[in-house]
C-alpha cells in the first residue's frame, strides 16, 4: 500500500495529464506550475525549512544554533539575521 501524500502526488500529475489531454508520457512538473501546483521539490524545501525551525526551537541542535530562532509569546518567530 503506498502512503499517501505519494498516492495523492500521483493522482495530481494523472489529472494535470487529463486536464491538458496529454499523453501519459508527458512530464507532468509543468502542467502542475500551469495548475498553480506547488512542486514536489518547493513542498520538500517548505517541509525541511519547517523541520530545522522545529529543531532550533526545542533546542534539539547544536548550542551555537538554539539563538538563530526565538519563539515569542504571541507565537510568532522572531529569526536573527546572519553575522557574515
Amino acid at each position: 500500500m503506498l502512503p499517501e501524500h505519494i498516492k495523492n502526488w500521483t493522482l495530481s500529475k494523472k489529472v494535470a495529464r487529463i486536464i491538458y489531454e496529454v499523453p501519459s508520457y508527458t512530464h507532468a512538473e509543468p502542467l502542475l506550475v500551469l495548475l498553480y501546483l506547488d512542486s514536489l521539490s518547493n513542498r520538500r524545501r517548505e517541509d525541511h525549512f519547517i523541520r530545522l525551525i522545529n529543531t532550533f526551537i526545542s533546542g534539539k541542535c547544536h548550542q551555537s544554533m538554539t539563538s538563530f530562532v526565538t519563539l515569542l509569546p504571541d507565537n510568532s518567530l522572531d529569526i536573527q539575521s546572519s553575522r557574515f
